[in-house]
Order: C-alpha cells, then sequence, then structure tokens
C-alpha cells in the first residue's frame, strides 16, 4: 500500500480548531514535530512530544503484514506536561 502523500501547507504556528482530534491531526504536520517539543492548546494544555508513535509487533498477529503497513502512519506520542479542557476555538500553537 502506498503511503499517503504529506500536506503541501506548512507547519501552522497557531490554528483555530474545532475540538475535534481529527481536525488537530488533518491541520497539524505532526510528521515535522520532534521529541521534546511543546505544543499548548488554549490557555492551560501544554503536551510535550515524546516521539513517533511506534506499532506494536503484535499488529502481525490481527493480520499478517499489518505492522508494515501502518508503520510511518500512526502519528507522535505526547505527554501531558499540564492538563485542562479543550474548548471549540483553542488555539493550537509549538512553542
Amino acid at each position: 500500500m502506498e503511503k499517503p502523500a504529506a500536506p503541501s501547507s506548512a507547519l501552522l504556528s497557531a490554528l483555530s480548531l474545532p475540538a475535534t482530534p481529527e481536525c488537530a491531526l488533518a491541520c497539524l504536520k505532526i510528521i515535522d514535530l520532534k521529541s521534546n517539543q511543546n505544543i499548548q492548546i488554549g490557555k492551560s494544555i501544554i503536551l510535550q512530544v515524546t516521539g513517533p508513535c511506534e506499532p506494536c509487533p503484535r499488529m502481525d498477529e490481527i493480520r499478517p503484514g499489518l505492522m508494515k503497513e501502518i508503520d510511518g502512519k500512526r502519528g507522535i506520542l505526547a505527554f501531558v506536561e499540564r492538563g485542562g479542557i479543550i474548548n471549540e476555538g483553542d488555539k493550537i500553537k509549538i512553542i
């Protein structure tokens, strides 16, 4: 299976988004985020990027070849430095 093309838009440093993970992922070019970078959501939430989300080797138990198929398509992992509530319209920025 061919990997989807990366979004052509540059990484946006501040966005006004509805409070859905799907929108945040679609609007941020997460592949460009580096370990130890921080993401701020709204006024209070801080996430620290820890690295790419690697597929579990047990994926091949579900379907042979699945691990390879989803490699590089799993997004990132982040540690919650400071939690809070995400509200519609909260800005997301890389800090």
